[in-house]
């Protein structure tokens, strides 16, 4: 895991900072800039194009999210642990804003691996700020950009993938002795009728995801084995 100071990559000084109230804060947005062209280059150009489009195009203070993520296992300061965020609307008051530097491509893990343990890195230490503000007992819900109420919500930000991901907390699988198979948590969310299928039949076979492997298919038992071994996991 790398992590790149603003310093690293290159950050311009923020016009202005608003102090970030950790006591108030009760959830965490992930977003994705969705360009496919993120997924290549260097994650530093990345962050200097976007503080500067968001600067000089927007005319925010800074760079609008709290931490950036990529698909290589990088996480990049952005505003940082102290200081509001401005990508979510509204609900910046009470949340962190995290960024995936990529798209989401049908049909392929994006994100993969060493993102979603990034990702995973920086919930888990949101939330450990967030219980020093107000006790152990204190939790933070996690939520995609498109989950946002209101006008702040008008988007489909951040994908399938990532809602599909966090829908089914699986930032909180840490086992290395196995590989989640390729779409693993887009599956998982469709056959238990979680996250973007909620309300929908389990494992509803005329709303399949199309990237899935076929239903008798060695690909498909490899996820049901994976998927049996993360409800363990889930539920301990």
């Amino acid at each position: 895991m790398k992590f790149i100071s603003r310093k690293e990559w290159g950050a311009k000084l923020p016009k202005s900072v608003t102090s970030l109230n950790w006591a108030a804060i009760d959830l965490i947005y992930v977003h994705y800039t969705s360009m496919l062209s993120d997924q290549t280059g260097n994650p530093r150009v990345k962050m200097r194009g976007i503080q500067d489009f968001h600067m000089r195009v927007k005319g925010w203070t800074d760079v609008a999210y709290n931490w950036a993520f990529a698909f290589s296992g990088e996480i990049l300061e952005g505003r940082g642990w102290k200081v509001r965020s401005a990508a979510t609307g509204a609900e910046n008051s009470h949340s962190v804003a995290f960024v995936f530097l990529g798209g989401d491509k049908a049909g392929r893990d994006d994100v993969t691996p060493k993102g979603r343990t990034a990702l995973g890195t920086l919930i888990r230490e949101a939330l450990r700020l967030k219980r020093e503000a107000n006790g152990q007992n204190a939790w933070l819900k996690v939520r995609g950009h498109t989950q946002a109420p209101g006008s702040a919500g008008q988007t489909d930000c951040p994908g399938l993938e990532i809602l599909s991901y966090i829908a089914m907390r699986g930032w909180e699988v840490v086992e290395p002795a196995i590989k989640y198979p390729r779409n693993f948590f887009l599956f998982a969310s469709w056959y238990l009728a979680e996250g973007n299928f909620k309300g929908q039949k389990p494992h509803d076979q005329s709303i399949r995801p199309k990237n899935l492997p076929g239903r008798y298919t060695p690909g498909t038992a490899a996820l049901m084995v994976a998927l049996r071994h993360y409800l363990r996991r889930r539920n301990q």
